[in-house]
């Protein structure tokens, strides 16, 4: 089990999981040709005052939920979720998504609400009925 702090180094597969949440500060990462694949029905950063996802292909009903939480840096994903928003901020502050593709996602590709200083950086968002919804 990882430790407030920890970077979990996730090798390359397909990982179906019903849920993923995540609460207290790490480092999720997958490798960088994004081989990682998430698939099943979310994943939660929840209430953490650091965390960092990168490297992941998150697939079918999954959904990145980022919620009361603040310092918390997304980077170099693909999300795609055709049930549903690509990457949910809710409640949170200091996020920034960086060189992410919100792609073929049901609604927005990213969606915000009572947050504040979200960055978003050389992201694609593409093929989405919304971009980004604040």
């Amino acid at each position: 089990m990882a430790e407030a702090g920890d970077t979990v180094f996730v090798a390359g597969g397909i990982y179906t999981e019903s849920s993923m949440w995540i609460d207290k500060p790490i480092s999720l990462e997958g490798p960088t040709d994004q081989s990682a694949v998430l698939t099943g029905t979310f994943l939660m950063l929840d209430g953490i005052h650091w965390g960092k996802v990168s490297g992941f292909y998150i697939n079918t009903s999954i959904q990145l939920n980022i919620q009361g939480s603040s310092n918390i840096l997304i980077r170099n994903n693909t999300v795609k979720v055709p049930f549903s928003y690509g990457i949910l901020i809710s409640g949170s502050s200091d996020v920034t998504l960086i060189n992410n593709l919100m792609i073929n996602n049901a609604s927005s590709g990213v969606l915000v609400q009572n947050s504040s200083s979200i960055t978003l950086i050389n992201n694609t968002i593409t093929n989405n009925p919304e971009g980004v919804n604040i």
